[in-house]
């Protein structure tokens, strides 16, 4: 049985473009998108033994497969890490029941939803324009999805495809907008049956998820949730020692694992490198040993990660007992961190007990210790990637921007 977590193409793609593998895009400046995207990334290269991303033999899919191969990001990474696998739901006639669905809920999500599934397009996929010239939204596959279903339909349905497709040109959307809720369709119904595989949707995609009420296969990733809550910790330890409009708040945003990464980082490369010195780390060895041992221990319908999920619980429980030295002021700047006229810094005494190394969840409060001292990050992310466009801010007041399924 296959076990570890499936990742959208656009993660993938998003990922190596802001590492700088891929020639074409090499000079051109990141966006915010773009860091969300890292996070996840790393999020899943090294909290899982195996990261799964699809590839198609289809003539379609050819240019974008030949993208990530030419980036060498799976000989960079360590051997069988990121692993790409075909869905088998191909036919003609999964296409007509899939566009079916898609049609029918098209019309109950709203632009705000869809225009933010569409977001890291025109960033992540900029290479295959660069490259080979493919105007994302009207590329073969976008159509090869529409005539297979007008084909293996009726009069009804080809009818309904058009006037799905006029709906969402009125409303600025497009036809990849009917094309992703597809994907969605299409992922549930092949994932579902990947009983050791957990979807991690890319951040863009789960607002459609709510909308459209894809049903969660299994429950949701032990891993993922795991960074979200020590996420959460971190922003309420920072908050409650800042003034408000001291700490960006895109920081928050940005996974604590993430942020590890970035310490004494020079260049995009110098990530992968510590994310692998972090996924080879003790702590963190342990934690995907004894998640894949429940995972392959479960039965159709159990959760048995319920016993770590209380586990971390209480560690962050302590973590908030703990007598830990909190001061305000200015951090030590010794460009351990890459940090430069941090603007509020917070200093963290140690007070960690020694039997926190027997814990089972010891690499995520390690991992909580080591994201705090980052109150701002702009300043490494900076030195790291230089300039960092801005302008797809507004993903800070949209939606929720947890992980689902």
């Amino acid at each position: 049985m296959k076990t570890g977590i499936h990742i959208d193409f656009t993660t993938l793609l998003g990922a190596v473009d802001a590492l700088e593998l891929i020639p074409e895009t090499q000079k051109l400046p990141i966006t915010f998108s773009h860091l969300l995207t890292l996070s996840q990334f790393f999020d899943s290269i090294v909290l899982h033994d195996h990261v799964y991303y699809e590839n198609s033999d289809t003539p379609q899919h050819i240019s974008c497969d030949k993208v990530i191969e030419d980036s060498l990001i799976t000989k960079i990474l360590e051997p069988n890490l990121l692993i790409a696998h075909q869905n088998p739901l191909v036919d003609d006639n999964f296409k007509y029941k899939g566009i079916e669905w898609a049609i029918n809920k098209a019309k109950k999500v709203s632009s705000d939803s869809f225009a933010y599934s569409l977001l890291p397009r025109e960033s992540h996929y900029r290479a295959m324009m660069y490259r080979e010239g493919i105007e994302d939204k009207t590329n073969p596959y976008t159509e090869d999805i529409f005539d297979t279903a007008r084909k293996e339909g009726d009069g009804k349905l080809a009818k309904k495809i058009d006037n799905t497709l006029r709906y969402l040109e009125m409303n600025n959307i497009g036809r990849m907008g009917l094309i992703v809720i597809f994907r969605l369709f299409h992922l549930d119904e092949w994932l579902s049956t990947e009983k050791g595989i957990s979807y991690y949707p890319n951040f863009s995609r789960n607002p459609l998820i709510d909308e459209t009420l894809i049903r969660p296969p299994k429950p949701r990733d032990f891993m993922i949730w795991s960074i979200e809550e020590i996420n959460k910790k971190r922003e309420e330890f920072i908050t409650n020692l800042t003034e408000k409009g001291e700490v960006e708040d895109m920081v928050f945003k940005l996974s604590p694992i993430f942020l590890r990464c970035l310490k004494d980082a020079k260049h995009p490369r110098d990530l992968i490198d510590n994310a692998m010195n972090l996924r080879n780390d003790k702590l963190a060895k342990k934690i995907r040993k004894k998640h894949q041992e429940i995972s392959g221990s479960s039965s159709l319908g159990e959760d048995k990660t319920i016993l770590l999920r209380q586990e971390l619980r209480s560690a962050l429980k302590l973590f908030d007992e703990q007598n830990i030295e909190k001061e305000l002021g200015t951090f030590a700047a010794n460009g351990s961190l890459g940090l430069t006229g941090l603007r509020a810094g917070v200093s963290i005494k140690k007070t960690i007990k020694g039997n926190r190394k027997l814990s089972n969840v010891a690499f995520f409060m390690e991992t909580l210790d080591s994201s705090l001292s980052m109150v701002n990050a702009m300043e490494a992310i900076e030195k790291v990637f230089g300039h960092v466009s801005m302008d797809d801010q507004w993903i800070m007041s949209a939606k929720d921007q947890r992980t689902a399924l």
